[in-house]
């Protein structure tokens, strides 16, 4: 198998793991989304759908490679990369509104954005010529990245940074956290329930086994697109007191849904992407929801 055919099988493994991610985190059996937790599950699933060519090339371009460590590179070393390559913070998201039609120029000024990096890296580790020390960054920020824009409100925004400025309460919680923090921490703790991540992504890869080979198909785009869409949809949309048009006052808080999106089978993950292979499954309820 030649190099450039090794290179490309990197790249999609690398780009299609945060897929079963979501999947797993919107329709296992309590929640949804990604913090240093969620980046690292991303990268045990990553490690664990690579070929043994793949690995053995990753293993060439950065020696001793853990992709559950890796990442987490973006966020770890966020300050200091943001000093050595300005505009590197903005790369996490791409912030598109959720109640009026934007165009890239509006929410990628410059091209600093996830959606103008993530295929620019891509081609950076596919490209045979470019140094080792150029495409094990690269890898780094691709795997971080993809990981983040399935994360709704890393691509869905109401002019709130993302739900950070929107406050909502979980059932069961003594007090309310930013949207954001839920989708990126709470959501990822309850899908754990205190298991260790190593077992948590091998029980998923083992669950999902059959969807895998469809949900790592598409680009970036597209699955943007789909999260852009759930977030509008559904982790706003589904917000008690949520309307476009209608602000959220100062101190006012939401109620978090977490249930399945409406409407969406168990096998669909964002939007109309995974065909339904095990669509029908019906709506569960909100037991996740503040009363």
């Amino acid at each position: 198998m030649n190099g450039k055919l090794l290179d490309m099988k990197l790249t999609v493994s690398l780009c299609s793991v945060a897929v079963l991610l979501v999947t797993s985190l919107l329709f296992g059996p309590r929640a949804h989304a990604w913090g240093s937790e969620g980046h690292r599950l991303t990268g045990l699933i990553a490690e664990s759908q690579l070929t043994p060519q793949a690995r053995a090339r990753l293993r060439e371009i950065i020696p001793g490679a853990d992709l559950a460590e890796l990442s987490v590179f973006m966020d770890v070393y966020r300050e200091a990369l943001k000093r050595e390559v300005p505009g590197s913070d903005k790369w996490h998201y791409d912030n598109r509104p959720v109640c009026r039609e934007s165009t890239p120029a509006q929410y990628c000024p410059d091209g600093n954005c996830a959606s103008a990096k993530i295929p620019f890296f891509v081609a950076q580790i596919a490209d045979a010529n470019a140094s080792n020390e150029t495409r094990a960054q690269a890898i780094k920020f691709v795997l971080h990245m993809v990981a983040d824009t399935h994360q709704p409100l890393h691509v869905a925004d109401d002019d709130d940074l993302g739900g950070n400025k929107k406050m909502a309460l979980l059932r069961g919680a003594e007090m309310p956290r930013n949207l954001h923090f839920i989708w990126d921490i709470e959501f990822v703790k309850l899908a754990m329930a205190g298991q260790p991540e190593a077992q948590l992504a091998r029980d998923w890869v083992a669950r999902f086994s059959r969807e895998i080979p469809q949900w790592s198909q598409g680009d970036s785009a597209q699955w943007m697109r789909e999260a852009e869409k759930v977030g509008r949809d559904f982790t706003y949309g589904a917000l008690s007191g949520f309307s476009c048009g209608t602000r959220v006052q100062d101190g006012q808080t939401l109620r978090a849904a977490a249930q399945r999106p409406p409407g969406l089978g168990a096998g669909r993950h964002l939007g109309q992407r995974h065909g339904g292979n095990r669509g029908g499954a019906g709506h569960p309820g909100a037991a996740g929801v503040a009363g």
